[in-house]
């Protein structure tokens, strides 16, 4: 499960970078097309570093590592 979750993101951010390049040659792409493909593709690679993060934190958790507890959100 927690593979899934790590390779939708990276699929989306790396499909909409190659989307970019693609626009980026293409005579119709707007700058706004630009930058909502670039804006999804940054989004998705900050969900990817949040959970990585969560899934940090419970790594410490599970060992005993850290004394202080920390809030993860489950619902995202």
């Amino acid at each position: 499960m927690i593979s899934h979750e790590l390779r939708t993101p990276i699929t989306i951010a790396e499909g909409t970078s190659q989307n970019v390049q693609v626009m980026m040659k293409h005579p119709d792409a707007t700058p706004k097309m630009l930058t909502d493909a670039v804006n999804e593709a940054h989004e998705q690679v900050l969900f990817l570093a949040g959970m990585v993060n969560d899934l940090s934190t419970l790594s410490r958790a599970e060992r005993g590592v850290s004394n202080t507890a920390v809030d993860i959100d489950v619902k995202n």
